[in-house]
């Protein structure tokens, strides 16, 4: 099997889902998935409430591939009823949108008549992307940007450990 490209998929961005329950994917990540020959996505359920998460078609087989040859057989069990066995693969149409199933609108607390034209957060993960219902990622905004800030203060002070390493053996 090939390996595919790795995907770029980062920043965050702005969507709504239409009348007809359509989502576009965004056009910068819609390039890449050009880019890959890809006319597909796989959709799942996410890890918090209000959140799925999306993958190029290509990426999600490979990640399944791997799910599935782990030894422990409870996990590989848990992987099938919480994260694979819930996915659905999703074509694309020429300008890039799918129509998200009901069980993921369900989900997103979008698409009901009250939300028509609802808004949600695309936020891209370098090979997949979360799907966010825009209100549930607003509320979550600075507990997360709190925890991304302390991991980057993490991964600096690592980078300087390593820089001074470096240093010491020159």
């Amino acid at each position: 099997m090939t390996r595919p490209q790795r995907y770029r998929w980062q920043s965050e961005h702005e969507g709504q889902l239409d009348g007809k329950n359509r989502l576009g994917v965004p056009k910068v990540l819609m390039r890449e998935l050009r880019e890959q020959d890809e006319e597909e996505i796989v959709i799942t359920y996410g890890p918090k409430e209000g959140c799925l998460e999306v993958y190029p078609h290509a990426i999600w087989q490979e990640l399944v591939d791997e799910m599935m040859a782990f030894d422990d057989q409870e996990q590989v069990e848990n992987l099938v009823r919480g994260f694979i066995g819930p996915a659905r693969p999703l074509r694309l149409d020429k300008q890039g949108r799918f129509v998200l199933p009901p069980t993921f609108r369900q989900e997103l607390r979008v698409g009901t008549e009250a939300a028509t034209g609802s808004d949600v957060i695309w936020l891209g993960f370098g090979t997949y992307a979360e799907l966010w219902n825009a209100p549930i990622y607003l509320q979550h905004q600075r507990t997360l940007v709190q925890a991304a800030h302390a991991a980057k203060r993490q991964v600096l002070a690592r980078m300087r450990q390593k820089k001074t390493a470096s240093n010491e053996t020159n």
